[in-house]
């Protein structure tokens, strides 16, 4: 009341319904619309309207934000060797499930036709295990005749550790078993709480390993590819999450053994392993199939005494029972278990971009927009995905900060400065892995020094981030230019805090749930409709704010 002389209670009043009015037409806009989720953009907070043009930093997840969190398997690697083409689909008829009476019989009741390993004569492919993408089982996309050769013959040298690697994917997972009658038949589908363990608990089943259920007993039901049914106990579950990339599950062998089966990033799995042997051609294959763009996991497991277990059991439950530092205490725990493993092999899983985004990334780029990608892939996978939707391209300079020691990202730091001021070229690129960021985040002197080589960039892609560093570093940008606009955009729960940090936050209503649509101050519906958002309604949105004020 104060300030009415100079502000009018009007204007203000008119500002806001000009403001809720410009929210109306943004929620109108049928070329902001997901037909697909019949979703209209949403708009959470109509006081942001006009700060949407202009924002100068854009803060992005990779998973299911540039991409669409539709996981295919597309390749392993087994002992020596890497199973799996390049190509999309297969192209050797002999790995096409035939149409027979059975075949279709067991397609309709939810489960993979039982394997019998009799191999095509001309391709060598075990009959009834081969099968093609889109032939009942979702989410693999594979073709290797090689693999089913090594899978049916027991004299191979790696036919015991392609059934070991397959155990381990039926096994190792918090899938949920769904079962349903369509049409008088019974079928069978997961559900499970990220898109990859999706994938490979199918890929499991497509190769004749069938996780049936979890019963009551808590026994996880398998039928195997010979048509036998059998039960494995689960002991004990250490869940995946974000901070240690893994996850962990122990369960009786029917031996009556403990086997403790891990799964979980390279970078983690690689540390825990009792010898690093198998590590030289898997590390290998892991570049080539980062090089493709494709997410890897490694799987390793051990044996383990039922004295040890049980001596373990009793501290778990002591941790789990604690008040204080609950999670602290767990963890701690899990870390004594999880160590000197063997490694089973690793797994190449595809996903693919959405609609439009290149071109989308490609625009706001020239809007003079500056694009930082967040992800917790590796840099190779990174960089692959960065070339495909055109964040990265063949004529922008690029530096890559990997370093892991304060004095190594120094020096890498001090080169990236001196290598851009004598490039001729116009844009560069930075990227940065999570552990040199971690460290930069700690050292005043590198945080300062690394803001101001990533001022310089074009965009900035960050690797093997955690939920946490991804909040971080965007703060890092606001509190260095606290005048500049920054937009963070991402799909799952572990993007809120990203979300929330940004001084606009844009969710896409995703297959991780609604958590980050929620927390935002927009809601839309594909990554693409971004452009439209940002270069159209907040645009106009300041302009138009500017003249009722003017």
């Amino acid at each position: 009341l104060i300030f009415c002389d100079f502000v009018p209670i009007s204007l203000l009043v008119t500002l806001e319904i000009v403001k809720f009015m410009q929210a109306v037409f943004i929620g109108w806009d049928a070329a902001i619309y997901d037909e697909t989720k019949d979703m209209p953009t949403k708009v959470q907070s109509s006081n942001l309207n006009e700060e949407l043009g202009q924002v100068e930093y854009i803060f992005s997840d990779k998973t299911g934000t540039l991409t669409q969190n539709i996981m295919e398997f597309k390749k392993m690697c087994i002992g020596p060797v890497s199973y799996g083409t390049s190509s999309a689909q297969p192209q050797t008829s002999g790995t096409q499930r035939t149409d027979s009476d059975s075949d279709t019989e067991s397609q309709a009741s939810g489960r993979p036709k039982r394997a019998e390993f009799k191999t095509n004569n001309k391709t060598g492919v075990p009959a009834q295990v081969a099968a093609g993408p889109g032939k009942g089982i979702p989410n693999v996309n594979f073709s290797d005749p090689a693999f089913y050769e090594h899978m049916a013959d027991e004299r191979h040298e790696n036919h015991a550790n392609i059934h070991r690697f397959l155990l381990h994917l039926a096994l190792c997972h918090t899938v949920i078993v769904e079962t349903k009658e369509v049409d008088g038949q019974q079928q069978t589908s997961y559900n499970a709480s990220s898109p990859d363990e999706l994938a490979l608990v199918n890929a499991a089943r497509f190769f004749g390993y069938f996780f049936r259920e979890r019963d009551a007993a808590n026994n996880i039901v398998l039928e195997l590819p010979d048509g036998s049914v059998a039960e494995y106990p689960l002991l004990n579950v250490i869940e995946f999450d974000s901070t240690r990339k893994r996850m962990t599950v122990m369960v009786r062998m029917p031996d009556g053994s403990v086997k403790v089966m891990c799964k979980g990033a390279d970078s983690v799995i690689e540390k825990r392993l009792s010898t690093k042997d198998g590590m030289v051609k898997t590390s290998g294959y892991l570049e080539s199939y980062a090089e493709e763009g494709l997410r890897t996991l490694l799987l390793a497991e051990k044996h383990i005494t039922d004295e040890d277990y049980e001596a373990w059991q009793d501290k778990f439950d002591e941790a789990s029972l604690a008040t204080e530092n609950r999670d602290a205490k767990i963890g701690q725990v899990a870390d004594e278990m999880e160590y000197g493993f063997e490694l089973v092999g690793a797994t190449a899983i595809e996903d693919r971009l959405q609609d439009e985004v290149a071109a989308t990334i490609s625009v706001l780029k020239e809007a003079g927009i500056k694009v930082w990608v967040l992800t917790g892939d590796k840099i190779e996978t990174a960089i692959n995905i960065g070339y495909s939707c055109k964040v990265l391209s063949n004529d922008m300079g690029q530096h890559i900060i990997d370093a892991t020691e304060p004095a190594d990202i120094s020096d890498q730091l001090l080169d990236a400065h001196k290598e851009h001021r004598k490039s001729k070229l116009a844009d560069h690129g930075l990227i940065v892995a999570g552990d040199t960021l971690l460290q930069i985040t700690e050292d005043p002197d590198l945080c300062e020094d690394f803001l101001s080589l990533s001022d310089k960039m074009k965009v900035v892609i960050a690797c093997r981030v955690s939920p946490k560093q991804k909040a971080e570093v965007v703060q890092l940008v606001k509190d260095r230019y606290p005048e500049k606009r920054t937009l963070a955009i991402g799909d799952g729960a572990n993007d809120v805090n990203m979300i929330t940090t940004a001084h606009i936050g844009v969710g896409i209503s995703g297959l991780e749930g609604q958590q980050a649509a929620r927390a935002s101050d927009y809601a839309i519906g594909q990554f693409k409709y971004l452009r439209n958002l940002l270069l159209v309604h907040g645009r106009e949105s300041y302009r138009k704010n500017s003249y009722v004020v003017c």
